[in-house]
């Protein structure tokens, strides 16, 4: 993997091409996930701040029930009022 897009570019650009080598995708977002996270273009139909965010999870996580999960985390809130 290249740190970086300059590091990536200069690679393709050698005249010696380099061995072909199994692809291991690292885990997490890609460069194309990462820019369409940058971009202002919306994901869908999103009105409301709750839409938004699950449209956002549902395209990093398709695999899961953006339903199940909130972006609002209270456990900390339970702790401080256990006293």
């Amino acid at each position: 993997m290249f740190k970086t897009e300059s590091e990536l570019e200069n690679h393709q650009r050698q005249t010696e091409p380099c061995q072909i080598s199994e692809l291991e995708l690292p885990e997490g977002l890609d460069s194309k996930q990462v820019a369409r996270l940058k971009s202002k273009k919306k994901f869908g139909n999103e009105r409301t701040d709750r839409e938004r965010w699950m449209a956002i999870y549902h395209f990093l996580f398709p695999d899961e029930d953006a339903t199940l999960v909130s972006p609002c985390r209270f456990f900390w809130a339970e702790e401080r009022f256990d006293d």
